[in-house]
């Protein structure tokens, strides 16, 4: 009785073992529309001044964290990945969590400077209710480590509940106490970073690690870290480093932050623009590293599915405004129009990204996402003082562009051109 319960467990998870990419695509999808649908309740709890201090204080904090992670989750995660020995593991992941609590104090070193220092980029109001929730912002630093872990040991089925419990917990809450959410970003902001903690916390208690002062293990991460982590780290900080920085300056520029909250909400309409052709081309990853270019059945897939989208979006976004935020928020629409055409170029650049990445192109990869960053970085500071959240978004369009034209033009010189000519030379 015991061996036959023992064959249906293993059946069980090789059944979800099977299904596992599938499931963390649905989960992550229906993460996003949870975090959709929150962000839509938030914003009718607060007034417009208050939502857009609930989302500056969000990017504020998201950038923080990703300048004190210095590439050390990367390193991490190639290291579990290489191995199978549970202990070293179990070490490595004592470490990454070490660091996740040092880069949440200099996270709180950085904010007390600014806050205490310089009241145009963190008022003194945001500085007070930033220290308040502070302990609970360390979810920030371990979504890097989760991230990280997650894929490293292959753990979808851990992953998946990762992405989806968390802005799950936070409607939910917010449902729940809305006559005490109403007008109070100081109880928001705790169920938004509760619901986080509460989850991250079942996961490390749930999970094995071992912390050690000093070991092997630290001195391996410390040398992949020196010749692979801190690499990507520099690669991505002006690509990703820019676009946390979008919403401050847009709050830096303005007297109150209600342009911050319109542009967060724009972004919430045009992420499936670039979250589809993801999808398709992390499904056609193990097959880009065998075939000489990108299939015409998969390109043709994402254009037509992100042309319907695109056309869908544009016709009806002022009615789904109406409905899910109100007149109030009426210009949103606006910021969406201008923003959804290049979100469609950014999938499309996502996509040829996977094919590149699977022919082991990340030199260029790290170039491109360097040029994106520093394009959209220039631009952003000559239109969002100008135009505001339509400044940003143009900003965040041109970004897009350059970024799928740099990554397109190399595809075509090098594979598809590449391939024709030898056809015609053989003819």
């Amino acid at each position: 009785m015991f061996v036959g319960s023992q064959i249906q467990q293993l059946t069980i998870m090789k059944r979800f073992e099977k299904y596992s990419v599938v499931i963390l695509y649905i989960a992550t999808i229906a993460g996003l529309g949870f975090s959709f649908f929150g962000s839509v309740l938030n914003s009718r709890l607060l007034s417009k001044e208050l939502f857009g201090d609930f989302k500056y204080i969000q990017n504020f904090i998201m950038l923080l964290s990703f300048l004190v992670n210095f590439g050390f989750y990367y390193s991490g995660a190639r290291l579990i990945a290489s191995t199978e020995d549970k202990n070293k593991i179990a070490v490595l992941k004592g470490y990454l969590i070490f660091i996740s609590i040092g880069g949440l104090l200099l996270m709180l070193l950085t904010t007390v400077v600014i806050g205490l220092g310089w009241h145009k980029l963190l008022s003194a109001d945001l500085f007070k209710l930033t220290i308040t929730i502070f302990p609970l912002l360390i979810v920030h630093p371990l979504m890097f480590y989760f991230e990280s872990i997650f894929q490293a040991e292959r753990k979808m089925i851990s992953f998946s509940f990762y992405k989806i419990l968390p802005p799950v917990l936070y409607f939910l809450l917010l449902f729940k106490f809305k006559s005490y959410c109403s007008q109070s970003l100081f109880i928001n902001s705790i169920f938004y970073y509760g619901s986080f903690f509460i989850v991250f916390l079942f996961f490390i208690v749930k999970d094995r690690q071992v912390f050690k002062k000093k070991s092997v293990e630290l001195n391996e991460l410390l040398v992949e870290n020196k010749t692979y982590g801190i690499h990507l780290f520099y690669g991505s900080i002006l690509n990703v480093g820019a676009s946390y920085l979008l919403p401050l300056l847009i709050g830096f520029f303005n007297i109150n932050n209600i342009d911050v909250g319109n542009f967060s909400l724009a972004l919430s309409f045009i992420i499936p623009f670039t979250f589809l052709p993801a999808i398709v081309g992390t499904s056609y990853f193990k097959e880009f590293i065998t075939l000489n270019k990108i299939p015409v059945a998969a390109l043709k897939r994402v254009v037509l599915s992100s042309l319907l989208l695109l056309i869908v979006t544009m016709a009806g976004i002022d009615f789904f405004i109406k409905i899910f935020l109100g007149d109030k928020y009426h210009e949103v629409g606006f910021l969406v129009r201008i923003g959804a055409p290049a979100a469609i170029l950014h999938g499309l650049g996502d996509f040829t990204n996977k094919f590149l990445s699977a022919k082991g192109e990340a030199n260029y990869i790290k170039k491109v996402a360097i040029i994106m960053g520093i394009v959209q970085l220039m631009a952003s500071l000559i239109f969002i003082k100008l135009f505001s959240a339509t400044g940003a978004m143009v900003a965040k369009s041109i970004g897009s562009t350059v970024y799928f034209c740099c990554l397109y033009f190399y595809y075509h010189k090098k594979y598809a051109a590449a391939k024709k000519s030898v056809l015609m030379g053989t003819l």
